[in-house]
């Protein structure tokens, strides 16, 4: 099967008018033709003149500058805004991946870059928790390690250029007490927009639990205590504008399934029970809407931009009367609301997630065996448009378990971690591989000591 055909779209475009100043002077009948000739000629050179300096009197004013530049550009005096925006620049490919060299100590980890020829670089960033980077982006975001008293946790991301190694801060959300602690999450790379301009967050607002008297023999633990909720500020995720400086609410949490940037969309999978399913938001005028609604509990979507289809993949535990265990693979069209069925399996046999490559010719998703000691051992297939089969993208294996959090180098090639003992929570055997889909190679990038990669 090729690929689909493609949804009209009209590309946004903006209009910009200049007139042109043409200065004008009244024909004056000289006294005396000799010196007519004069007149003219001084005339013509003066429209000349005039003509050429309004031109270059008009502003030019770079796509990529914010307001508060351009305000700054034509009143320096006035304005003392500065561009907040991280603006991607491009770099020579670079995976970021984290390592964990003292297994006993909680999250005290190294933040490293791979090339493609194979080379390692070590960046010092200041005890963080979770971080993240394009592979061709000299942005680094990451959140700092919260203290063990919990007392210094805020709604704060930092960005770090590996170019010229500065790090800026930015305070996302601040609880209006000031004994509420925000604690925020970002789940994977997929969460930031690939210009840098926006991202996904989770928020959870926390505070000192109250005295409490514990009875003798008491097992257990309190805890985190929660404030009086605050009806504009909801536990859950949030659309961070770092342009605009402002907070969406997204008043659930959702998986991010794809940015499209181009069109200013955001596709992600609703988390809300009974709700879920894809939908979109526009980023402008940050209205949501659905774009198919879930049937069923487990449930997976991405959009292809480029054609009327998404894939996705629903399943049921039958553990509900009347339901049978299931997990199903489809391709569904938004003009006719057909599926075409593609795999299917007992429930988690098929994960509900999906990666597209670049140009839509092909997409891998991920099916699930359990080993001996109830592991998910997680394979990688992928489905060819053009051929319109489905073959597998790994090994077969008990003991290798493949992540789709990963980055298409090409259409057909696949950088993503490998566990081998199937646990993707195991520090000590996780590397990188690259996945040849056209020759069916793979090749071992990092030695066994990745701890993440495009992952909380």
């Amino acid at each position: 099967m090729g690929i689909m055909e493609n949804i009209s779209q009209q590309p946004m475009t903006v209009e910009q008018t200049q007139e042109t100043q043409i200065p004008t002077t009244e024909q004056i009948k000289p006294k005396k033709p000799v010196i007519f000739p004069f007149l003219t000629a001084l005339l013509i050179i003066l429209a000349f003149f005039l003509g050429y300096f309004f031109n270059k009197q008009t502003p030019v004013v770079s796509e990529n500058i914010t307001s508060d530049q351009a305000e700054l550009a034509e009143n320096p005096e006035t304005s003392t805004a500065t561009p907040i925006a991280p603006v991607t620049q491009k770099i020579e490919t670079e995976f970021l991946f984290t390592v964990d060299p003292n297994k006993d100590v909680s999250h005290d980890l190294q933040a490293w870059l791979l090339t493609l020829n194979g080379d390692k670089k070590q960046i010092e960033l200041p005890d963080f928790y979770s971080v993240f980077k394009y592979p061709n982006s000299s942005k680094v975001f990451f959140t700092k390690n919260p203290a063990p008293s919990q007392a210094d946790v805020s709604g704060t991301i930092y960005i770090k250029d590996i170019l010229n190694g500065e790090t800026k801060e930015y305070e996302l959300i601040k609880h209006p007490k000031p004994e509420v602690n925000e604690s925020i999450t970002i789940n994977s790379l997929s969460n930031i927009a690939p210009d840098g301009s926006m991202l996904v967050y989770g928020v959870f607002f926390s505070e000192a639990c109250p005295p409490m008297t514990i009875e003798p023999g008491f097992e257990g633990g309190f805890g985190p205590c929660e404030p009086s909720s605050e009806p504009n500020l909801p536990n859950g995720d949030y659309l961070y504008d770092f342009v605009t400086k402002t907070n969406i609410s997204l008043g659930e949490s959702v998986i991010v399934s794809k940015w499209d940037l181009e069109n200013k969309k955001l596709y992600f999978i609703s988390m809300e029970y009974q709700k879920n399913g894809l939908k979109v938001m526009d980023l402008m005028t940050k209205q949501i809407s659905m774009v198919h609604p879930a049937d069923t509990f487990g449930y997976g979507a991405t959009p292809f931009l480029k054609s009327n289809f998404i894939v996705k993949i629903e399943g049921q535990t039958g553990d509900v009367p009347g339901q049978a265990s299931s997990s199903v693979l489809g391709l569904y069209n938004l003009n006719t609301k057909e599926t075409k069925v593609l795999d299917s399996g007992r429930w988690a046999d098929i994960q509900p997630f999906a990666s597209v490559s670049p140009e839509e010719s092909k997409f891998l998703y991920m099916r699930s065996n359990l080993d001996g000691q109830n592991r998910a051992i997680d394979s990688l297939h992928y489905y060819d448009f053009k051929t319109g089969q489905i073959k597998r993208a790994t090994p077969e294996s008990k003991t290798s378990s493949y992540s789709i959090y990963g980055w298409w180098l090409d259409e057909s090639t696949f950088v993503t971690s490998v566990n081998e003992t199937g646990s993707t929570h195991d520090n000590g055997k996780s590397y990188l591989v690259k996945i040849d889909l056209v020759n069916e190679q793979l090749t071992k990038l990092t030695d066994g000591n990745v701890y993440r990669f495009n992952q909380n």
